[in-house]
């Protein structure tokens, strides 16, 4: 049998002690040692070792004894260095807020399935939250797995309740129109209505300059995003999904609206949409003038919505994107067209969202149907009449 249990005793003290041996699967000339006061336990622990052996699963017991708060810190180095700059963000908070007061100095090794259940039955927050916490969770322990601290991930395929899903408000051409009317300061206005006939997102509408709008192709092209990052404004590349990088045509009633607003010659690397100094959507020290995007919504766009019907005043900024789908949709768009608009990687992700956007072009492709069989019936004689 792998290993063995020798009897030690102490030339110090003289007390007798049981110390199992396991080789090393890693290091086939090491051993992995562990002291016992009675000899059963020693067997004990060895025959799990040898077991586990056997399977093919053997872990070192060391690399259990791992903290928590020690793979954390592997986890932003490998797998969190590579999220997007907000997304790290966001997950960095979650790890402080949630994970590491709760399992900071605990042994990796230690973490039961039962361990972790219990913790998001007792979670205090809202079940969207919660879903996020298991996402960074889950995260942290898969990287455990793959540096030989776990055998499995105890924090993957959770079932928490599912986040209610949020209410989509989508907008009329008419509603679209009140909204950006009620907006005093021209760009401003300009911004609310590029949002609902492109679908761009805030940090692209943003971030968007000059070069980018071809007013002779009716276009423009979104290259870069607006976001956030510790409080400080920061241009990227447009990366959150593989479509973000996209070019999007121009109704011509947009199209004339932008030429309108450009100033004479304006230097191509100027930001479409600006802040005025101190005023909507600024900070000191943010670069180019750049909007900020929470401020502009605060000051602008949320007393704006009042001039909307009562039961739409709640549209959010994003529900605008959502309605540029819409509106899309309902002049015939199918959903590919609507995805690449949109700048979605995978189309089935826009059939999700939007698929209940449909049921009446199902029931149009049903009466097209319809049509087709009562045609056919009137130009071809029955088979059982041409006997």
């Amino acid at each position: 049998m792998a290993g063995h249990v020798k009897k030690r005793i102490s030339t110090r003290t003289g007390k007798t002690t049981w110390q199992a041996r396991v080789p090393n699967p890693a290091h086939p000339s090491k051993h992995v040692v562990k002291t016992f006061d009675r000899r059963k336990d020693a067997e004990h622990w060895l025959t799990q070792q040898v077991a586990a052996l056997d399977r093919g699963d053997w872990q070192d017991p060391r690399s259990a004894a791992t903290p928590f708060r020690e793979l954390v810190e592997t986890w932003e180095q490998t797998r969190a260095a590579q999220l997007a700059p907000r997304t790290r963000e966001r997950y960095s908070s979650i790890v402080r807020k949630y994970l590491l007061p709760a399992f900071g100095s605990t042994p990796v090794g230690s973490l039961t399935r039962g361990d972790i259940k219990r913790y998001f039955a007792a979670l205090d927050t809202s079940p969207g939250t919660a879903r996020k916490v298991q996402i960074v969770l889950s995260s942290i322990l898969s990287e455990g797995v793959e540096l030989g601290l776990l055998r499995e991930n105890p924090g993957a395929r959770m079932r928490l309740a599912t986040p209610p899903r949020r209410h989509m408000t989508v907008l009329t051409d008419v509603e679209v129109r009140a909204l950006a009317e009620a907006v005093t300061r021209p760009s401003d206005r300009l911004a609310v209505y590029v949002a609902a006939y492109t679908g761009l997102r805030a940090g692209e509408l943003w971030a968007l300059r000059v070069r980018d709008v071809d007013l002779g192709r009716r276009t423009l092209r979104v290259e870069r995003t607006l976001t956030t990052e510790n409080g400080a404004l920061i241009f990227r590349d447009a990366t959150k999904t593989e479509g973000s990088r996209r070019t999007v045509s121009l109704p011509t009633f947009l199209a004339n609206m932008l030429a309108a607003a450009q100033p004479t010659n304006p230097s191509p690397d100027a930001l479409l949409f600006t802040a005025p100094g101190g005023g909507n959507g600024r900070k000191v020290g943010d670069p180019d003038n750049a909007v900020r995007h929470e401020l502009f919504r605060r000051r602008v766009y949320n007393p704006a919505r009042r001039a909307l019907p009562a039961a739409k005043q709640g549209i959010t900024w994003h529900d605008l994107r959502h309605t540029c789908a819409s509106l899309l949709i309902n002049r015939g768009a199918n959903i590919l067209l609507v995805a690449r608009h949109l700048g979605h990687a995978d189309p089935s992700m826009t059939l999700k969202v939007y698929g209940h956007l449909y049921p009446s072009h199902e029931a149009a492709l049903a009466d097209a149907l319809d049509a087709g069989f009562n045609e056919a019936a009137e130009t071809v004689v029955p088979l059982r009449a041409a006997g």
